[in-house]
């Protein structure tokens, strides 16, 4: 992944290629990803994280050309939908389901290697049916994951490893015990993808969880504790961008939140804190 030659994280929101709910975070889900990648460059932003899933159903090179002309950097590609559409878990008892995902990563990863973008790994992790079987389902995801690094270093992509809310998945949810993962042998290619929702309500010090991490964040979501644009809930987000800033961060940092009031009101608002943060 291209190295970030700026002082500051580049400006990014998600976008999808329709709408997916009032429920799912993706900012801008109007209808098309053609009209959500105009909004995003109308709005201001400077780059996009692309949400989809079956990636074989779009044509890349359009999508390249209308990025280009809009002055857009395509910083990553989001996942999610894959495990919420489609059903793909990387933990599933079924083995053609694990093999499935294993190919359909591989697709992204080789998608993401011509925009110099970095691959979400999120909800695709699936979860553990029990507590006590967690360190089983760890060490298969830990097995699953291995092959992807390989290829996504083979071809310079970056992977990104969330740390999900309980109620999602029992698996991987604070910063500390997902670095703790990281360190496992073959995990080289990937990052963390930290998500301030997230954050907010796993770990113990979610300021401290940032300098914790430092030089280990290869993306960062924005999202308030209600999932809403920033100061529509309880994160702290002034402590936030100070130690952002503390730490050095400096790589893409991206609106991730429910499309409230509306996408472009929220996609709006999140990019003023954006700018005033990085502007002081």
């Amino acid at each position: 992944m291209m190295k970030n030659t700026m002082n500051r994280p580049l400006f990014t929101v998600s976008v999808s290629d329709r709408f997916y709910g009032d429920s799912s975070p993706i900012t801008l889900q109007e209808e098309g990803l053609k009209t959500n990648l105009e909004l995003a460059s109308t709005l201001g932003f400077e780059g996009v994280e692309i949400q989809i899933h079956t990636p074989s159903n779009y044509v890349w090179e359009r999508v390249a050309q209308q990025t280009q002309e809009l002055n857009l950097k395509v910083t990553a590609f989001g996942t999610g939908l894959e495990y919420g559409v489609n059903g793909l878990s990387f933990t599933s008892r079924d083995e053609s389901v694990r093999q499935l995902a294993q190919e359909r990563f591989i697709e992204y990863i080789t998608v993401a290697s011509q925009f110099d973008a970095a691959v979400f790994l999120g909800l695709c992790r699936g979860t553990s049916p029990r507590f006590s079987t967690r360190t089983e389902y760890l060490d298969l995801l830990y097995q699953q994951f291995l092959p992807l690094c390989e290829h996504a270093q083979r071809l310079g992509v970056l992977l990104v490893l969330e740390p999900i809310v309980f109620y999602l998945t029992t698996l991987l949810n604070t910063t500390h015990e997902t670095l703790e993962f990281l360190e496992r042998p073959g995990m080289e290619q990937m990052q963390l993808l930290l998500d301030t929702h997230h954050m907010f309500i796993e770990d113990a010090d979610y300021i401290q969880s940032f300098r914790d991490a430092a030089g280990k964040i290869g993306h960062l979501h924005i999202s308030d504790s209600n999932r809403k644009y920033p100061g529509c809930g309880n994160v702290d987000y002034t402590a936030v961008g100070n130690v952002l800033k503390e730490i050095g961060y400096s790589n893409p940092v991206s609106l991730e939140t429910l499309p409230y009031p509306t996408s472009a009101e929220g996609a709006r608002i999140g990019l003023e804190w954006m700018k005033k943060t990085w502007s002081q």
